[in-house]
């Protein structure tokens, strides 16, 4: 038995319900200054929340729920043998011994997955198939399992591909040469107002439609990873002045992982979880826009950066630092 797509679809759309939700009670109060040296990592509260095993025998307490166990009795069955034990020698562990053997699972596949998607969708129906004989799942139980399953799977949010000896930065902060920085890195973005749609509402139109294909909304991410990517290589023709080269760096690093994380929205059909990925990914680096824009301005405000009309920098006042 193997997963179809429009199982596939749902788990997705549940599992971004799930996301969110997580998102909002883990999620910190925004902070006023963005530097490259502090930047948002939630990765040790995901740690500890997968990995808490209150009665110490073995299985998490997520697991715990999965199974009916008790998460504060290490041998829920009372039989000698703690849980997780049971479970790894294909035992009950809410039976005592010697009748707890669970029954076999004649869907369980042997072959390799492939894809992230398939070990997912393999690792929930094995769960779900090994409990279906004394344990029924409830559907916020299937959710958790969904839940936990996603949360080991890291985004790339805040993922450092370029360093600063990456880039080319100039010792000169003359007025001139950081306008014409400026006037560079605003001709650089400026192919992003293209974009005419938020790429996650995107995605959720894709959602939207479990029986079809909705290729031409691929290809709309498509064009928008593109433009991402152009920018990228745009920015990196610059020389950053000594005083904006973290603000460049991070700019770097942030169109860096949105477009990849959009490359993995595009995969919805063929690989779901690196799409679900993506929408992690997208999310938290969407919520560092302002802040790295308002670090911008203020450092042209800092150094007395004015600009008319007719200059490319006058982009960013108009359409970007104005709206801070």
């Amino acid at each position: 038995m193997w997963v179809n797509k429009k199982f596939i679809l749902k788990t997705a759309i549940a599992a971004l319900i799930i996301i969110a939700i997580f998102w909002i009670l883990f999620r910190q109060p925004v902070k006023k200054e963005y530097s490259y040296e502090k930047r948002f990592n939630r990765a040790e509260q995901r740690n500890e929340l997968l990995n808490k095993d209150t009665d110490n025998d073995g299985l998490k307490d997520w697991e715990e729920i999965l199974w009916k166990t008790d998460p504060n009795n290490p041998d829920t069955d009372h039989d000698g043998t703690i849980d997780n034990e049971e479970i790894k020698l294909n035992r009950n562990p809410l039976k005592p011994w010697p009748n707890d053997s669970l029954p076999k699972d004649e869907n369980a596949t042997t072959t390799r997955p492939e894809t992230l998607t398939q070990k997912i969708g393999r690792e929930f129906l094995t769960q779900y198939f090994k409990t279906k004989g004394d344990i029924n799942l409830t559907d916020a139980e299937q959710l958790n399992i969904i839940n936990s399953l996603l949360l080991n799977l890291n985004s790339d949010t805040g993922k450092i591909k370029y360093e600063l000896n990456d880039i080319s930065i100039s010792s000169d902060n003359s007025e001139t040469k950081i306008k014409n920085y400026i006037n560079g890195f605003a001709r650089a973005i400026k192919p992003l107002q293209l974009i005419q749609q938020n790429e996650l509402e995107i995605f959720k139109e894709i959602l939207k439609d479990e029986e079809n294909e909705q290729l031409d909304k691929i290809k709309q991410l498509k064009a928008d990873r593109l433009l991402y990517e152009k920018t990228i290589r745009d920015l990196t023709l610059l020389s950053a002045p000594l005083n904006y080269k973290y603000i460049h760096l991070d700019f770097l690093n942030f169109f860096n992982n949105t477009a990849g994380a959009v490359l993995k929205m595009e995969m919805i059909y063929d690989d779901p979880a690196k799409a679900v990925i993506g929408v992690k990914t997208y999310s938290a680096e969407a919520e560092k826009t302002a802040i790295l824009f308002k670090n911008f301005k203020d450092q042209t405000i800092k150094d007395k950066m004015q600009f008319s009309p007719n200059e490319d920098g006058y982009i960013l006042v108009r359409d970007y630092f104005s709206k801070i």
